[in-house]
């Protein structure tokens, strides 16, 4: 691996010479370079635009994976959209790391914001509704909005699930081999890269 990034970064103060990524927090000194990657294989999308209208005792909830993970850089975007669709699974959001002293250049009461100090459950009876900002420093900014599936749709598919014997345990009804078949172009797909790369 070539130090250039590293380099480039460093001498432009962009990273934390603490190794520690402390978003939101009055103490952060930049931020701290990880690799990673995900892949995602949508069954259905919905995107919907959540309204800007709030109150103040209903703040929106805002946190970074980059205090978990460290910045993925072109890869941060898929550690947000995976950190989401976690956040809707188990309906709740997790704590922000490192973060003690809010910034006082960030105008949180105002904004209606509330920064994850805790592991937070989300009750609502609505569908929950996420969303994932990705803000490059090349000037590339993307944003996408998730909405939890619809119980009714879910609890449908839950009946018609087939049950094994004495076990109790729902079993999938997608083929063995479909799945298998998925995995290895998955991983055809990565050794494509692999060897792209070289």
């Amino acid at each position: 691996m070539h130090p250039f990034g590293f380099v480039t970064f460093s001498k432009a103060s962009m990273l934390s010479p603490r190794g520690r990524c402390r978003v939101f927090d009055v103490t952060g000194d930049g931020y701290v370079r990880s690799e990673g990657g995900a892949l995602v294989m949508p069954k259905r999308a919905l995107m919907e635009v959540a309204s800007a209208g709030r109150s103040k005792d209903r703040p929106l909830l805002i946190g970074s994976v980059k205090t978990n993970v460290g910045h993925l850089e072109t890869a941060s975007g898929m550690a947000g959209l995976v950190k989401a669709i976690l956040c809707l699974k188990h309906r709740a959001v997790p704590k922000t790391l490192h973060f003690e002293t809010p910034n006082p250049a960030i105008d949180f009461v105002g904004g209606r914001l509330r920064v994850m100090d805790r592991l937070t459950p989300l009750a609502s009876d609505e569908p929950l509704i996420i969303g994932v900002n990705s803000f490059g420093c090349g000037g590339t900014n993307a944003h996408v909005v998730l909405r939890e599936a619809p119980v009714e749709a879910a609890a449908a598919q839950h009946e018609t699930q087939p049950h094994t014997a004495g076990s109790g345990r729902e079993r999938s009804t997608a083929p063995a081999d479909s799945l298998h078949a998925h995995g290895e172009r998955a991983a055809g797909a990565c050794r494509t890269l692999s060897v792209d790369a070289r």
